[in-house]
This record gives structure tokens, sequence and C-alpha cells, in this order.
């Protein structure tokens, strides 16, 4: 007996009978559709129908597939029924890519084919090299992977649905192009002498791009990483026993001329392939999934799926975390932080107690230098993360994990001749063990149901090969590309329908349209009728000096300013604010009144910093600090060319204050008032506060400026105030 779900809409009355797939434990969206709901939202009083809200797919079912299968509850995998550990155990990852895309494992002559052709794909168009040594030295490896696999798709244009046909993979190019395809040695799957079909066409171009694919993607990537050394580029090896040993042959060849990888290690990465095939309906997966739907070419859908491992919660963290962790000692410290949320947390010294001091992480400085960092001070600007640890379907440990630990070992232990669970020099791997071994000791992460997930070993295991960090991403490319295409596969042979999930609005309601001219300015200090004048037409300041009278134009080149100014800038920043304004006044009065204005907020600001100083100082109006907030370093103000100054300007108040607070002698020294007597919070604002100032003291002299262009022959007499640094020194 079939099951059923009834739903029922208690403010009509009305009822629906949606069925229940038993097998799979899943109902189809589309049921409940009949059932009407009067929203407010747009306003519906006949009703609109149901609809279905997961943000973040956190319970949704996207598509059915017959290739992996990924059980969150028991801790299994398998790939097309066989699991992960037997095909570790038993199978190349060759067979495996011949797994996953034809759906059951070669026979001997079927994989001698299948490799044969994968190795002849191995070389780039030579013009597609020549594309990649125009990348900058330092472009980021996962970048140039992307750009590369999409470049791909214009050296093959017959394989483009966009110009020969968008059902090119789903049926077939256009009747009239299939002669052409004949050309290129398509033969009819009735015999050689049976007439080339449009659906011979697209079993062909099919299987050609996997070919492809699979071949040139490890080509691309070992590219990218010599590129990134400043090496040149290897062509594929003569004679390879298979796809991961080429890779690691055009990685890492010199100029020996009989040079062959180390067998241990090829042996390792290609089993580390295979963990990283595939994995269910991932974010990749579904990215792939939803540009297949659109009929884009696999070169252009493969591309856009290794994006989305381009991006911070991968395995290159990890390290980052371990580099920030540095000690076993400092494992405990750095897990209470994470429990409570801190961005900083104590290291242990020798004892194991705190030393109060934060970590060096590599990221998010201050623009406030010390003598003793005179690049700013280290300051995290969000709460401390595990990174490696965690996972949205496994309840249980991973089944990867264990597996990939074990590679981690055998990979040390054959390149360090030793064993990384006995032995405290220090390096991560030992690191790594220790952490993971507390978090499993812990029953805070425990009871949430945290562990360690395939990241984590993932990233120990590629620094132990040596590989930098920004190459990850790049190496987990390659053996997942080979998902990506059993998806594509798939997704053409089920004919699926475009991906376009619907959206809850929640902006305004229709409203109409205002003629430009009687909107109200995004500030209201001026008159929303006053016209778009040429406030900023062409017009040196230099050339109007020379002359001592006015410009031609009503008003002078304004330094900085852009027409085009970013309306969420605008609002938030008040310079912006002022800048836009500037831009909108028509008469010297409207640019008096501004500049008034600006004077006002440059003087309470001033105050403010000057406040800000005082209790940084230790002076007698010292009081606790609000939120902190972010820190600007890393930014644009952080490289501007006045930044600089305005910091010896900012140390050298605070030396006056703490001299003019009883310091002097035996006072402790600047780098001791900067970094452990003043909290990081009371730095990051008065760097930004000061920064601010800087800015609103720029836009005062560009009003200055404009004024006297709009005077049309008067000279520039106000003086800019600088006073305000005055008052802080």
């Amino acid at each position: 007996m079939s099951s059923t779900l009834t739903l029922t809409n208690t403010a009509t009355g009305q009822a629906v009978k949606v069925p229940i797939d038993s097998a799979h434990g899943v109902i189809a969206a589309a049921a409940v559709k009949p059932l009407l709901v009067r929203t407010t939202n747009p306003a519906s009083d006949e009703g609109a129908p149901l609809s279905l809200y997961d943000p973040g797919f956190t319970n949704t079912v996207a598509f059915r597939s017959r290739i992996s299968r990924v059980d969150g509850t028991s801790g299994t995998l398998t790939y097309r029924g066989y699991t992960i550990e037997d095909l570790v155990a038993h199978a190349s990852f060759t067979e495996v890519a011949y797994l996953l895309i034809h759906g059951d494992l070669p026979s001997a002559r079927e994989y001698e084919a299948w490799q044969r052709q994968l190795l002849r794909h191995t070389y780039l168009h030579s013009e597609l090299e020549r594309q990649m040594l125009t990348f900058r030295w330092d472009a980021h490896p996962m970048g140039m992977l992307i750009a590369g696999l999409s470049a791909l798709s214009s050296f093959h244009p017959e394989a483009n649905p966009a110009l020969v046909g968008d059902s090119l993979y789903v049926s077939g190019p256009r009747e009239q192009l299939v002669p052409y395809y004949k050309l290129g040695g398509v033969t009819s799957s009735n015999g050689p002498e049976a007439e080339v079909t449009a659906l011979d066409v697209r079993d062909h171009v099919r299987v050609k791009q996997v070919y492809r694919i699979l071949g040139k993607l490890p080509t691309i990537a070992a590219n990218v990483f010599r590129h990134r050394e400043g090496r040149p580029y290897n062509h594929p090896m003569p004679s390879p026993r298979s796809l991961t040993e080429n890779f690691m042959y055009m990685l890492d060849k010199l100029n020996e001329e009989e040079y062959v990888p180390d067998k241990t290690l090829v042996s390792i990465l290609d089993r580390a392939f295979i963990l990283l095939a595939e994995h269910g309906s991932a974010c990749s997966t579904v990215a792939m999934r939803h540009l297949v739907s659109s009929g884009v070419d696999p070169f252009t859908a493969t591309a856009g799926a290794c994006g989305t491992l381009f991006g911070e919660r991968k395995a290159g963290e990890v390290v980052r975390m371990l580099q920030t962790i540095d000690t076993v000692a400092d494992v405990l410290p750095y897990l209470d932080a994470v429990k409570h949320k801190r961005a900083t947390f104590d290291r242990a010294d020798g004892n194991g107690n705190g030393t109060g001091v934060a970590p060096a992480l590599s990221r998010a400085t201050t623009a406030l230098p010390t003598p003793e960092t005179p690049k700013g001070i280290p300051v995290p600007t969000a709460p401390l993360k595990l990174m490696g640890f965690g996972h949205r379907i496994y309840k249980v440990p991973d089944p990867r994990v264990a597996i990939m630990r074990d590679l981690v070992l055998e990979c040390y232990r054959h390149i360090y001749h030793q064993d990384p669970e006995t032995q405290v020099s220090g390096h991560l791997v030992h690191l790594g063990f220790k952490l993971e071994e507390a978090v499993g000791n812990d029953g805070w992460f425990t009871g949430r149901k945290i562990f360690a997930n395939i990241d984590f070993y993932t990233g120990l295991l590629l620094h132990t090969m040596g590989f930098p960090h920004d190459m990850f991403p790049v190496i987990m490319a390659i053996p997942r590309s080979t998902g990506y295409l059993a998806h594509f596969m798939e997704c053409v042979d089920a004919k699926e329908p475009i991906y376009r999930p619907r959206q809850v609005y929640t902006g305004s309601q229709q409203r109409p349209y205002v003629p430009l001219g009687e909107r109200v300015p995004l500030s209201p200090t001026l008159s929303a009728s006053a016209p778009l004048s040429a406030v900023h037409a062409a017009s040196s300041s230099s050339a109007m000096a020379a002359d001592g009278a006015a410009a031609a134009t009503p008003a002078a080149a304004v330094t900085g300013a852009d027409d085009g100014l970013d309306a969420i800038s605008v609002r938030s920043n008040p310079a912006a604010q002022l800048r836009r304004s500037l831009h909108e006044a028509a008469t010297p009065q409207d640019v008096a009144a501004l500049i008034e204005q600006t004077r006002a907020r440059i003087s309470a600001l001033a105050e403010e910093v000057a406040g800000e100083l005082d209790r940084a100082a230790g002076g007698p109006s010292s009081s606790a600090v609000g939120t902190p907030t972010p820190s600007l370093a890393g930014g644009d103000a952080a490289t501007s060319g006045n930044t600089p100054k305005l910091l010896r300007r900012l140390v050298s108040a605070v030396q006056m204050r703490v001299k003019k607070n009883g310091g002097g002698p035996s006072s402790p020294p600047l780098a001791s008032a900067v970094s452990a007597e003043m909290q990081v919070a009371q730095m990051e604002r008065i760097g930004e506060r000061s920064l601010e100032l800087r800015e609103l003291l720029d836009v005062q002299r560009e009003m200055l400026k404009v004024r006297a262009n709009l005077a049309r022959g008067s000279h520039v007499t106000d003086e800019v105030d600088l006073s305000a640094f005055a008052r802080l020194e």
C-alpha cells in the first residue's frame, strides 16, 4: 500500500494528498502546488501555489543519480555500488574514472583502450600554452586552471552546442552538420558502411570531450605549478603507466633524461585521487549539473564547477590553522577559543600556562606598525574556526578519513623515514594527529557530531608531499573532474530541464517611476532640484594658478571624484556622501554650505580621535572601548600614499600622551604602549577614525577648488583645516 501525506490549509480548509516515495523517503515538490495560500507579499486573495523554502538545500533532492551513494548515518560511500574501501585497496584511479563515467569496471581490453585514449589527449595546443604564459608570475593557480580549462572550448568549436545546435549532447548536432563530423573519423554504430546519424555524432562527441578534459586537465594543472615556480612547462611523459604518473612527471622533471617519478608517491597520490573523485550532490557537483542543464559545453561547465573549489573552506585553510596553533601545547587553548568563539587564544608556555599572546595569523593586519612588527600588528578579525572538521551529511566519521590518514602516514614515513605519531619535532602532521585526538576526546565536539573530514587529511597529505597551499584546490580538481563528467553524462541522458529554483522576494512593492530631475538625492543637504552641472569638468588647478583667473568651465576637476560612485559606499561613508553632494552643487553658496558641514565633521572627528588617544595612553579619561570595528588593513586605505605620514603622527601622538600622563624614562617602551597596554580594538578604532579624518580633509580641499571655479575669477583664500592634527599633537 502506497503512503500519502495530507497537507491541510487551516485558513481555507483545503487539503491535498501528496504521494510519498517510500523507497527513497521523498515527496515531489510539484505535488504541493495545488495547495493555495493567501499571501500578503504580494497580496493575493485567490491564493498562490504553495512552494517549499529551503535555503542552502539542506533538505532538498534536486536529481536522481546512480553514480555514488553517501550514507551519513552509517558512514558509507559507494561508487556505482562498490565501497570506497574496496576501490582504494584494489583499483587504480584510471579504473575508477572508467567506472564513474561508464557505470561499471572495465575489462582488460576496455581498460587498455581507455587508458590509451586518455594519454593520447594529454598534449595541449601550443597556442593555449602561449596564452598561459601571459599570466602574471604571481597569478593564483586556481584562477589559471579555470581560465585554461575554459579556453579549451575555443579550440574545439565543434563541441560547443552554442555553435552546432543546443541539443548536441542530447540528440546530436543539426542534421546538415552531420557530414562535417564524419570527416573527423566518426563511424556508425551499425557498421563501417552504414550512414552516420546525429546520434552517432552525439556519442562520439560526448566521449571525445571526456578524453580531452581528463587528459588535458592534469597537463594544465602541471603547467600552473611550473608557472608558479618560474620554470618552463614540461611536455607529457613519453610512456607513462598512468595519468597520475604522467602528472607527477610534468610537475617535477628538470633536465634529467630518464626521469621517472617516485613510484611510492605516485601510488599514494593515485589512491588519494580515488577518494576525491566523487561525493554525491556536493556543492561543486550541483554546480556542474546546473550549468549542464543550461546546455553549455562540458569545458565551460567543468570550469564553473572547479570554481566552487576556489574558496577558504578547503584543505589549504587546514594547514594555515595548524601553522597558527604551531605547537602541541597550544592545541587545547585553541580549541577552547573555538568553543567560546574568540578571535584570539592564549599560547601556553613550557609548563602549559597561558602567556596572553595572540595567534600570529598571516591575515588582517592593522595599519599601525611597531618596532617589533614593522608591517603591522597581526590581529584576527573573526572568531577562530576549527578547519577540516564537521560535515553536513556525516553524523559519524567520514569513511574516507581513515584511508586518507593511512596515506598521510605512509607518505610521511616514506619521505622522512620516521613515524610522525612519535616524533615531536613540530611537523604539521604530528600536530594534526594531536589535534584530531584532542577533538575526539572532547565531549563538546563529539556531542555535536564534529569529526575530522576529508579536507583535514587531504591538506596534511598535500603539505607533506611538498605542494604549496594555493595549489591544493588545483590538485583536488583533477580527480573531481571524473565525477563532474559522470554527472554531465547522466544529466544529458536524463534530459533534465534547466535548473530554475524560485525565490522569496522581500524587496519593494510596485512603485511609480520618478523622473531623474525630481528624485530626492542621497544627501538631503542640497535642493533636490539642483541640476547636475559640470562641476567636475576638466580644468586643472595648476592652470588656474598660472593665469590667476578662473577656468573656462564652471568647476575644476576634483581629485578622486567618480561620477559612478557606488550607492552603498555613499550611504555608509561620510566622505563619499560629501563627494556625492559636491557633484550636485551648482552655486558657490551650495559649496560653502558643504564646506561648513565638512569642517564641523572634521572638528568632531578630531575630538573623538583625541579622546581615544587619551584612553590608549592611559590618561585620566581612560575607559572601556566598545565593540571592536573591523580592521582596515589589507584594503585601499592601508596602501594609500597618506597612510605612512598619518601613522607617524598617530605614534607621535601616543608618545606625547604617555609622556603627558606621567610617563618618562620609567614608562614602558612605545612597543608596549601600542601592543600590550593598548587594546587591539582601540588601535583599530584610532586607525579607522584617523583615516576617515584624512579623507574628510581631502574632500575639503576639493570643495575649495570647486568653489573657486564656480566663483569665476575668485582665488582660493581659505586654508584647509589642518588644525585637526594639530589638536592631536
